[in-house]
């Protein structure tokens, strides 16, 4: 009877062990199923070992862009095109998958800046198709009393004439509203009996339209004409010069009356 009791005991024991084990080692016996994938250009990417009804995946693989397109992935199917999606996602074989991209459009980023325009620099940014070219826009010269500014194009940071790729954009692109700067000139005109000087006398006789830079610096005489008591300047066009007589500093095109009092 004591025999019978050990020998139970024993199965007992090993029954346990038995239930033990397979809680602990739940791989073993299932099976395990390899699945390749590869490239379009049928390069393996990576192969990797799954159980039996799991999920098999890798990073989402990439494909070099080209100057007109670029490709982003789609699906893995079998070689013959078919959809692998869902054998993948519950594995029962080996694999063989290969990756599929979209094709799209490469689009190009061009921004354009105005350096004269110190509070808004940034003009206009937009995408534009491989090979395309940015809508026309009209931009607006500086202001400036002293310079007058012509549009002549857009430059990169260099300098370099950019025309040409902004006719067909295949790269990203920063470029430079260009100005031609030329110093503003204003009109002079004096009446009888007033000098101005500025280099060299300028009266009513010799110059009356004289062609002066702004800021620049103009002595303005003046002579009572027999039969007036007196006479004064109306001075348009120019600023009073403190501190100094009779001078005036250029603003606008200037006019030089001789007010008379008989």
């Amino acid at each position: 009877m004591k025999k019978s009791l050990k020998t139970i005991s024993f199965a007992v024991f090993y029954a346990l062990l038995s239930v033990i084990l397979v809680f602990l080692l739940p791989g073993c016996g299932e099976k395990v199923f390899s699945v390749s994938f590869y490239d379009e250009n049928m390069t393996l990417i990576e192969m990797v070992e799954v159980e039996e009804g799991k999920t098999a995946n890798i990073e989402v693989p990439t494909k070099e862009p080209t100057t007109y397109f670029v490709y982003n992935f789609t699906i893995w199917t079998f070689e013959d095109g078919e959809d692998a999606t869902e054998a993948l996602s519950s594995v029962r074989s080996d694999l063989t998958v290969y990756a599929n991209f979209e094709e799209v459009d490469r689009e190009y980023s061009v921004t354009f800046y105005n350096p004269y325009d110190i509070e808004k620099p940034l003009v206009w940014q937009t995408l534009v198709k491989a090979g395309g070219k940015p809508r026309g826009f009209s931009i607006t010269p500086p202001k400036s009393d002293v310079y007058e500014y012509t549009f002549e194009g857009w430059v990169d940071e260099n300098g370099n004439d950019m025309t040409e790729q902004l006719q067909c954009v295949l790269q990203d692109l920063t470029v430079y509203a260009k100005f031609n700067q030329k110093q503003k000139t204003y009109s002079l005109t004096v009446d009888k009996n007033v000098t101005v000087t500025y280099g060299s006398e300028i009266t009513s006789e010799n110059d009356e339209f004289a062609v002066l830079p702004y800021g620049a610096e103009l002595t303005i005489t003046f002579d009572v004409p027999e039969g007036y008591s007196s006479a004064s300047l109306s001075v348009r066009g120019a600023q009073k010069v403190e501190g100094k007589e009779n001078v005036y500093r250029v603003t606008g095109d200037v006019t030089v009356r001789l007010l008379l009092v008989e």
